[in-house]
């Protein structure tokens, strides 16, 4: 982005103290003082604060109603000065718009709001984003959407905040350094100053700047600073401002030395302006939350707010009520106990086997946590250790238990974890206990979970719990975000330290307890732990409590028996160690995603809503989604349009270009390394993502991953389910394709085979899948994980434009220039009882045998075609006709002969023909609707899915039966789960195809890997009998009418 000459920006805000002539005044001071611009601030106390907050009187009485600003902006000369204003909501931005401001600045208190954000993407002009007090995280979720939807004529990021004022040792200068490595280009820079005007920095700071890339300081303005007003204490006075540019030697002191993103009164700040996600009405229990049902204010709660993305597309778990603050505690969640444990140990080996109560430690602490489970403080205990033979005895005895144990490399505790999270998807709440820890209390895990709920966090710890009784919380996303994004996680035995290092970007809170706990020490590290917890369990055994006594009563234990508190008083922690790195790849954040998810709409303005959400609510979190609607004209762009200024969306609006250009569309602009596509009226299991990334990278070969998926209606209702073979175990040949969406693609597989063939209008998914899963392994999970819509809408009962396309498709994929050499047998068998042979009967103006050949006449593949027959009239007719045909020997032409001895005799009769001949197809003349693409690909099958013979087949829902002795019983048990090993097909249409080397091998012609063309209804027409002919010529006449 180009950089625009230093600005220098005037900052009125509240200095005019309520009055439309002063602010007015100020303007005009500005102006004088030769300011490149001023800004005010345009708010409303109603969008601003809730109603109860201890500022809002303050702010309704200040404010300027839309007359005043429409009456300020009159009176003022904007000629050679640009104009600027802070927006705290949709209020304040229709008034900035309606007076056509230069620039809309969005206050740091506003980057989460999603609907703020949505309204502004219209905007022209300069955005200013402020990221006082703001996390990397929350820049990036503002920044994003605004680089990919917006088309502003420049976007700042201003750095500084104001603390009335901004001591100089906070300024935390460095942090534009960190900015630019982050966004480079994209954004221009910015300062906003707030050091006391009586000092000399407040000059020399902000111009020093300049020489880091800063094009805009903004400073405020005010008549009188000794008023000391609330932002009088920073401004400059007008002449002050033709005196800006001053020395700027003393410019170091402002850089900090500090590792701290956020100085304590930068904190304070962020604290105190940060809007949070208030409710913005009442809403019922189970209702699911869209973007219209949430808004951000301020409020005064001492929690922090949840993240939009956090909240939309999420099922309350109860009922809320306008202007509440959000809470976790308002969904569902379900927690997981992770508990990290090995046997090796310097100081006290094979600890998690002693024997400690009568068993082993280790089983001591997972009945103390099945206590908190069965009272319903968690949902699953699972377990982790190493893959070391050290631990084998370990890992059998805790899975004869029946808990799951996670094995991972012996030197990073944090990918053992990962193991169970990912085997997990559908937790979202972590408990991390040590196995040294066997002492947990069911009660305060409970309170240290309560406290992570209603404070909204990512971390909670209970530092004030005696060490070997507490428990720490963690939020999923956070630990994947340590996996993700430290340079090294070989030091996460001790993950707190990691967290350490980046906690100020997330959401932390400690449970306080009232009781004191000092000098006691309950982990099992030592002999002398050892001792301690087991005279204090063995003595709850006896007094009945062997597993369900409190911190409360070890307390009066140690009252009681002093002396075992000091048994280990003088044991010194373990020292951690300092050689991992801590360091964070915060750049790797900007990076694309693994998986990019895109949705294709046209018209499905019922549905889309849903689908959307469903990608949202996913609980594998890196991915984008791209929304594309394809020229819809129902409500769909309105619904669309709601998502996209969600940091994880991205939107197209296009001209309609059908769903195989769309999809192209769609991999060109995917960043992720995966690609998958969910038709807009579809909609995926919370763990879709999860699941099939998974599979994905446990084999690096895998080039596509599709799931079994469940059959709903209009209404959302489970009409079904669909499930497929194992195509990792019992498939060898793939002519049943994935479903065409919700499969998962690797995105350079696609690249390789040309993306999609954009000849094609439907059939997306059998054109992709004939290209990849003949030279690709394909893979696939038995679990359904989307939900397919049968509608009206459907494309998929337009049975003839389908199979059309598959044929061209398999056409194509087979390679039509290639010589295939085909060769077409059409056994015809004599018959006494008829004066003339079916085949050569007047059928419309022609016969079936003529209609036959000429089809195979037209085939620009079929090289030799001849019939077989014992009737010398069949074949004086057929070679009258200037066709080849066989004379076969009545032996071998009875009915019940099998057309393999025809086979053999026309290959010992014509050696020569035979000799260049790769596919024999057996075709049977009584089909008269036969469409030739059918003929033809059964050889394309078979050379694409590389089989030895195919067949022409159509699927049958027919109730069928077999005997079983004591009657007949169904070949399917359930009308709802429909497995693909009980789909049944019928051979119909008189197409057999083999490859010639196969069958002179085998002397068969149904070989061993047997694909199928599924044929269209009118091909399988089949004249049995007088009835059937004079049918079938009825209709063939009304087809062939001139």
């Amino acid at each position: 982005m180009k950089k625009n000459p230093l600005t220098i920006i005037a900052e009125i805000a509240n200095a005019h103290q309520g009055k439309v002539d002063e602010a007015i005044a100020l303007f005009n001071s500005a102006r004088k003082a030769k300011a490149d611009a001023i800004k005010f601030q345009i708010y409303n106390a109603e969008e601003l604060l809730v109603r109860k907050h201890s500022r809002y009187e303050h702010f309704k009485n200040q404010a300027f109603s839309k007359k005043d600003w429409k009456f300020i902006f009159e009176s003022i000369d904007r000629e050679r000065i640009e104009v600027y204003t802070d927006v705290f909501g949709l209020g304040s931005l229709k008034i900035a718009q309606e007076n056509s401001v230069d620039g809309i600045k969005i206050h740091s208190s506003d980057l989460g709001n999603i609907s703020l954000l949505n309204s502004i993407l219209d905007f022209k002009g300069k955005i200013f984003i402020s990221a006082g007090g703001s996390t990397i995280p929350e820049l990036i979720d503002c920044l994003n959407p605004l680089f990919e939807e917006g088309d502003f004529k420049e976007i700042i990021l201003m750095h500084g905040f104001q603390a009335y004022p901004t001591p100089v040792k906070d300024s935390n200068l460095d942090k534009l350094s960190l900015f630019k490595s982050l966004f480079e280009n994209k954004v221009s820079y910015g300062y906003m100053d707030h050091i006391d005007g009586e000092d000399s920095l407040a000059t020399t700071i902000p111009l020093s700047l300049i020489s880091q890339g800063i094009s805009y300081i903004e400073k405020h303005i005010t008549h009188n600073r000794d008023k000391k007003g609330i932002d009088y204490y920073s401004s400059f006075e007008p002449k002050e401002f033709k005196e800006f540019i001053s020395s700027s030697k003393k410019i170091k002191k402002a850089y900090r030395d500090s590792d701290s993103f956020f100085t304590n009164s930068e904190m304070a700040y962020r604290n105190s302006t940060k809007k949070a996600y208030v409710w913005a009405k009442d809403i019922n229990k189970n209702s699911l939350i869209t973007i219209n049902d949430i808004v951000m204010k301020r409020t005064e709660e001492t929690f922090p707010s949840l993240y939009g993305k956090e909240i939309i597309g999420k099922t309350l778990l109860k009922d809320v009520f306008f202007e509440e603050q959000i809470s976790k505690l308002d969904f569902p969640r379900k927690i997981l106990a992770l508990i990290v444990v090995r046997t090796n140990s310097s100081r006290l080996p094979n600890k998690a086997l002693k024997e400690i109560g009568g068993e082993e430690s280790i089983l001591h602490l997972l009945k103390r946590l099945e206590v908190s489970k069965e009272k319903s403080f968690l949902d699953k205990i699972v377990v982790c250790t190493s893959i070391s033979n050290s631990d084998d005895e370990l890992a059998n005895l805790i899975e004869k238990k029946g808990y799951q144990v996670y094995r991972g490399p012996e030197e990073n505790v944090l990918s053992r974890m990962m193991l169970a999270l990912e085997d997990n998807p559908e937790f979202d709440i972590i408990l991390r206990i040590t196995g040294d820890d066997i002492l947990i209390d069911p009660e305060y895990l409970d309170k240290t979970v309560q406290q992570f709920l209603t404070t909204n966090s990512d971390y909670t710890d209970a530092k004030n719990l005696p060490s070997g009784t507490e428990v720490e919380v963690f939020s999923r996303d956070l630990l994947f975000f340590i996996n993700n994004h430290f340079f090294d996680t070989s030091g996460t035995e001790y993950l707190t330290n990691y967290f350490e290092a980046i906690k100020e970007h997330f959401r932390y809170s400690s449970l306080e307890t009232e009781e004191s706990f000092e000098k006691i020490r309950l982990t099992l590290d030592t002999e002398e732990d050892f001792e301690v917890l087991s005279n204090l369990i063995n003595f709850f055994d006896k007094e009945g409590k062997k597993y369900t006594y409190n911190i409360r009563d070890i307390f009066s234990y140690f009252k009681k028996f002093p002396k075992q508190q000091k048994i280990n008083l003088n044991v010194n922690q373990r020292s951690i160690p300092t050689r991992f790195n801590l360091e964070v790849d915060w750049k790797s954040i900007t990076s694309g995603p693994l998986i990019t998810v895109y949705i294709t709409c046209f018209n499905y303005g019922s549905y889309v809503r849903k689908a959307i959400d469903s990608v949202l609510s996913q609980n594998f979190n890196d991915f984008e989604l791209i929304i594309i609607d394809d020229g819809s004209t129902d409500n769909s762009r309105e619904i669309i349009n709601e998502y996209k200024t969600h940091p994880k969306v991205r939107i197209i609006y296009q001209e309609n270009l059908g769903l195989n250009r769309t999809n192209n569309v769609a991999i060109q602009e995917s960043r992720g390394q995966y690609v998958m596509r969910l038709d807009a009226d579809d909609f995926l299991d919370p763990n879709a993502l999860h699941m099939l990334i998974k599979r994905m990278l446990e084999d690096d070969e895998i080039a596509l991953v599709f799931p079994d998926y469940f059959l709903v209606d209009e209404k959302n209702n489970v009409i079904g389910q669909e499930r497929r073979h194992n195509f990792d175990e019992d498939v060898e040949v793939f002519d049943q394709p994935a479903h065409g969406a919700c499969t998962l693609f690797k995105k350079s597989t696609l690249l390789e085979v040309g993306m999609y063939s954009e000849e094609y209008d439907c059939q997306d998914g059998f054109e992709i899948w004939t290209k990849i899963a003949s030279s690709y392994k394909v893979s696939n999970i038995n679990l359904p994980l989307f939900f397919y819509r049968k509608h009206g809408e459907n494309l998929t009962g337009d049975e003839d434009r389908i199979l059309s396309t598959r044929s061209k498709i398999l056409s194509a994929s087979s390679n039509e220039s290639k010589e295939k050499n085909i060769l077409c047998i059409v056994p015809i068998r004599s018959s006494a009882k008829v004066e003339k042979n079916l085949s050569i009967r007047q059928f419309s103006d022609s016969s079936l045998i003529d209609i036959l050949l000429s089809k195979l006449s037209s085939s620009k593949i079929i090289k030799k075609f001849l019939v077989s027959t014992n009737d010398h009239k069949v074949m004086e007719y057929v070679m009258n006709k200037g066709h080849q045909c066989h004379l076969r020997d009545d032996a071998i032409s009875n009915i019940n002969s099998p057309i393999e001895l025809t086979i053999n005799n026309i290959i010992e009769s014509y050696p020569e023909l035979i000799s260049k001949i790769k596919y024999l197809t057996v075709l049977n003349y009584e089909y008269p609707f036969m469409e030739l693409r059918n003929i033809e690909n059964t050889v394309d099958i078979m050379e694409i899915f590389d089989t030895n013979s195919s067949m022409s087949v159509l699927p049958t829902d027919l109730n069928l039966y077999k005997h079983e002795g004591s009657g007949l019983l169904p070949l399917s048990h359930n009308n709802q789960l429909r497995l693909e090993r009980d789909q049944v097909y019928q051979e119909i249409g008189g197409i057999h195809s083999v490859k010639m080397s196969w069958y002179k091998r085998n002397r068969k012609l149904h070989a061993d890997k047997v694909s199928h063309l599924i044929i269209d209804k009118n091909s399988s027409r089949k004249i049995e009998n007088e009835d059937d002919f004079a049918a079938l010529q009825f209709l063939y006449n009304q087809r062939h009418k001139k």
